[in-house]
């Protein structure tokens, strides 16, 4: 009884069931990072560049997938790199949005290793301006970035993976189930 309630609320409020299955695989992919996991190896930047790709609506595909990562935030804790970090996030949700005019093998790759790669660069350049770790020089930059190398390769191989679960589970999805393809104009 209880349960057709919830139902009916459901349909009430127009939920697809594309959009409770793609928001389920983010809020899936979002518990990983209370795993215990090796650093940086966390589903953040699949995350964004899913969100942006799967849902067709601006505002949630940037709301949704910044939302469920600032709840989660709020529980593994805050810091202070979280405005650069979500800032980079709104940016994969633009590479996503691209990602998912066209979804292909290679664009999800490129976005997945190119978001990667930005994340590595941005990050530890800020890293590098705000710590009192490196001295503000090309040597202190390198040293920022050579001492990095480890949380890069952790999170350009999490993000490929986690990247490959999102969409290759959207896909799978979309052609067993008919009714989570998207809907067509």
């Amino acid at each position: 009884m209880i349960l057709s309630k919830h139902l009916l609320k459901v349909n009430a409020m127009s939920i697809s069931p594309r959009f409770a299955y793609v928001l389920t695989l983010l809020v899936a992919a979002v518990l990983c990072r209370w795993l215990p996991h090796p650093p940086n190896f966390a589903p953040v930047l699949a995350i964004a560049l899913f969100g942006g790709a799967a849902f067709k609506n601006g505002w949630e595909a940037y709301l949704l997938p910044l939302g469920i990562m600032f709840l989660s935030d709020l529980i593994i804790g805050l810091h202070g790199m979280m405005p650069l970090i979500y800032a980079l996030m709104v940016g994969f949700v633009l590479v996503g949005r691209w990602i998912g005019q066209k979804r292909s093998l290679g664009r999800i790759a490129g976005g997945a290793i190119g978001s990667s790669v930005v994340f590595f660069m941005v990050t530890n350049f800020a890293v590098w301006i705000a710590s009192p770790l490196y001295p503000l020089n090309g040597a202190g930059l390198a040293a920022c970035y050579a001492a990095a190398i480890p949380f890069f390769q952790n999170t350009l191989v999490s993000t490929v993976l986690f990247s490959a679960v999102l969409f290759g589970s959207l896909e799978l999805g979309e052609r067993k189930l008919p009714l989570l393809r998207p809907a067509t104009a």
